[in-house]
């Protein structure tokens, strides 16, 4: 029997054992099932080395985010290639070697040198360009006094094979002098107390990099693009780079701009008054504003406290203290209408005068120039209702204008040359004429629009997009050039946002309905309800008050968004528009200027028989007829940036591998431009296009706008010769 139950106990025993075996194996082949999956999933996950230093293309914000402008880059591509990153940090220097050595993967803010492109791989897209500075401690400025002879024998650091050393030596064979050049592999930061403790006597990096009071850039050695560099054994990894920066650049070809404007613009050598504009502030004192009355949104006298308001007000405060090496002191003058305040200008009572969005021609004869824009606005053209198209498609016409103001006389001329200009005392009495059919139209900007919405309702008129971005600058005497830089700085120091924003509230505030302005405009009803039912008055009136106010507060945020979207952008065609063309030209200029860029074309085109589709088809048709013309615009010269610069007419800037194949791309568009033509039935998707092109020469072109001179020559010989063959009616 015991023998019995132990067998019994010893099969038990054994059952157990078995089941546990059992058991470890399944867990132990789950597990390494379990392993292999993830194993898997991490053998199709791309992680790619990227190299991190701190600076304003990569660094940690106070809440601890990774932000900047090579970093915001970075996701972007991820967004489009799925790329996941391991972040390497060191120092520039660092980590180039460890690229070089295969060590990372990828780099940004690499500029290109013949001798880097052995070592590494370049993206075929450059991300932005940058500027060099070299500074010194403040407190040697009095020695340095604006002498670059100061530099002999100085100990300059500048970071290790670097493309900045090449430039600095060249810089220094160009003034003669022989400064001991030091290669460091420091961290920025490290870099500067080298140069504060006096281990170094000058130090040069990006104008981005730095800022602060106890350092100051004094010289500008030189700029280039910048990319970003791929391990040279990691070609695979290129061409999906190049893949995404080919979809960022479709998406958006502003996107640097973009990123400069939002990390690098308010650093560095920008945020620094020169010694010349210290010395001129120092013996000139306050500058003296003037400014239109009764402007809003821009500017206006308060009636009760007798100050500036409006944007010009805010814009001012902030460039009190937006230098970090000194303060500007304004007073203000509210004048009547331009014409008065630029007669104040001319015989010294001011130093500048705003609002100023005359025409540079017309600057020139006034003896004035005119600064970067402080704001933006469209231009509208306000019609009775029942004449729409009939205005907006006259040849000849007249145009409403407030005695004094200059500015929209020369809108005008620009804008419709050849249309009469009627005076008229003051806003009122123009929208009144325009009401009894004495003229065709009166010119607004959009921001001011509100001030006259009531009266135009009430007299059923109709304000129209004129497609027309008027700038608002200050206007200076053409002599007070170091003025001129002050103001240019401290607009291109504040931000962008910081006016819209201010611009849109002065918006909705002159928008306001206020109970005065109701009874006003119902006083037959109100005397009615008084006459009928005295209780029922407060109770009637609040409601119409809620209801009208909601209603227009509505309107208003459409009409703010609405032109939040029209900066810079063309809202038909999504192409940049004239003010863009502006900014765009202004920043190549300079770079034409410093020798940076000696080579580009101007590429003008002309929609031809715009107006046949127009009154053929409709608008509607004329517009389908402009896009299909800049989608083959697009198409082809993709390198290059695209603006509408007219109702009609559009221009392209080719640089770079575009300017190099000009000819052949010409061509190009021209047989595009037949096949689409051959292939589609319907007259308004056709692309007839006149072309003109035009390549800078530095003998024969001053400025940028004698080659886009030429250009436009080249295009209407074009048009002539297409006219002549029929293709055009």
């Amino acid at each position: 029997m015991r023998k019995e139950k132990k067998y019994i106990r010893d099969i038990n025993l054994r059952k157990i054992f078995i089941l546990l075996i059992c058991f470890i194996m399944l867990f132990t082949s789950n597990s390494f099932q379990v392993y292999g999956e993830k194993t898997e999933k991490k053998d199709d996950e791309k992680v790619v080395r990227v190299g991190w230093f701190d600076s304003s293309y990569n660094t940690i914000d106070a809440s601890g985010r990774r932000i900047g402008y090579c970093y915001e880059y970075e996701r972007k591509i991820a967004g489009y290639i799925g790329w996941k990153y391991e972040y390497v940090e060191g120092s520039w220097t660092e980590l180039l070697e460890m690229l070089e050595n295969g060590e990372i993967d990828m780099l940004g803010g690499v500029s290109y040198t013949e001798e880097r492109a052995e070592k590494m791989l370049y993206s075929s897209y450059s991300i932005g360009i940058e500027e060099y500075h070299l500074y010194i401690p403040t407190d040697n400025l009095d020695d340095y006094n604006d002498n670059v002879s100061y530099f002999n024998g100085k100990k300059i650091g500048v970071n290790k094979n670097s493309i900045q050393v090449e430039m600095l030596k060249e810089w220094a064979e160009l003034y003669n002098i022989t400064p001991e050049i030091v290669e460091v592999t420091t961290s920025e930061n490290e870099s500067v107390e080298m140069l504060l403790n006096g281990e170094l006597d000058g130090y040069i990096t990006l104008d981005s990099y730095l800022s602060g009071d106890d350092i100051y850039p004094v010289v500008k050695i030189g700029s280039s693009d910048f990319y970003f560099a791929v391990n040279k054994q990691r070609p695979d990894l290129l061409a999906e780079l190049d893949n995404a920066l080919s979809k960022i650049r479709d998406e958006n070809r502003f996107y640097d701009q973009e990123l400069f404007v939002k990390y690098n613009q308010n650093l560095g050598a920008n945020l620094y008054l020169s010694d010349e504009e210290i010395q001129w502030i120092e013996n000139h004192g306050e500058i003296k504003v003037g400014y239109i009355d009764n402007y809003l949104a821009y500017c206006d006298k308060d009636d009760e406290s007798g100050k500036l308001t409006g944007v010009l007000s805010d814009y001012l405060k902030k460039a009190t203290t937006c230098f970090s090496n000194g303060e500007l002191n304004f007073k203000t003058y509210p004048y009547e209408n331009i014409e008065v305040a630029l007669d104040a200008l001319k015989s010294g009572e001011i130093d500048c005068v705003f609002p100023a969005n005359f025409s540079v021609y017309d600057g020139e004869i006034r003896k004035v120039c005119l600064t970067p824009s402080l704001a933006r606005a469209t231009l509208y053209m306000v019609v009775k209702t029942s004449k729409n198209k009939d205005v907006f498609n006259k040849e000849e016409g007249s145009v409403a204008v407030v005695s004094g103001d200059i500015n929209y006389e020369s809108l005008v001329n620009e804008i419709r040359p050849g249309w009469k200009v009627r005076h008229y005392s003051n806003t009122n009495e123009c929208i009144k004429a325009v009401k009894d059919n004495k003229v065709d139209c009166y010119f607004i900007s959009s921001y001011r629009y509100n001030e006259i919405r009531r009266l135009c309702d009430k007299y059923k008129l109709n304000p129209l997009d004129t497609g027309k971005d008027i700038p608002f600058c200050f206007a200076v005497r053409e002599d007070d050039s170091v003025l001129y830089s002050i103001i240019a700085k401290a607009t291109n120091i504040i931000p962008d946002s910081y006016i819209n924003n201010t611009l849109t509230s002065y918006f909705y505030e002159e928008g306001k309905i206020t109970l005065i302005d109701l009874i006003k405009e119902n006083i037959i009803i109100v005397i009615g309800i008084c006459a009928l039912i005295v209780a029922m008055l407060s109770l009637i009136i609040g409601q119409r008050r809620i209801i009208k106010a909601e209603k227009k507060a509505k309107e208003n945020r459409r009409i703010a968004d609405d032109l939040s979207r029209r900066v810079y952008v063309d809202a038909l065609t999504s192409v940049r528009n004239k003010g863009g063309y502006n900014d765009y030209v202004g920043m190549l200029q300079d770079r034409l200027d410093s020798k940076e860029v000696t080579e580009f074309a101007i590429c003008m085109f002309d929609c031809d028989n715009l107006k046949v589709i127009n009154d053929k088809y409709g608008h509607e048709r004329g517009d389908e007829y402009l896009k299909a013309a800049v989608r083959l615009i697009c198409q082809v010269f993709r390198n290059s940036p695209v603006f509408r610069i007219g109702g009609d007419e559009f221009i392209s800037i080719l640089q770079n591998d575009d300017y190099k194949n000009r000819e052949e791309l010409v061509r190009k568009f021209e047989e595009e431009s037949m096949v689409i033509n051959e292939k589609i039935e319907n007259e308004w998707e056709h692309v007839n296009t006149s072309v003109g092109m035009a390549v800078f020469d530095s003998k024969a072109d001053r400025v940028i706008d004698d080659t886009v001179k030429r250009a436009d020559e080249l295009m209407y010989e074009n048009k002539r010769k297409r006219k002549a063959s029929g293709k055009v009616r």
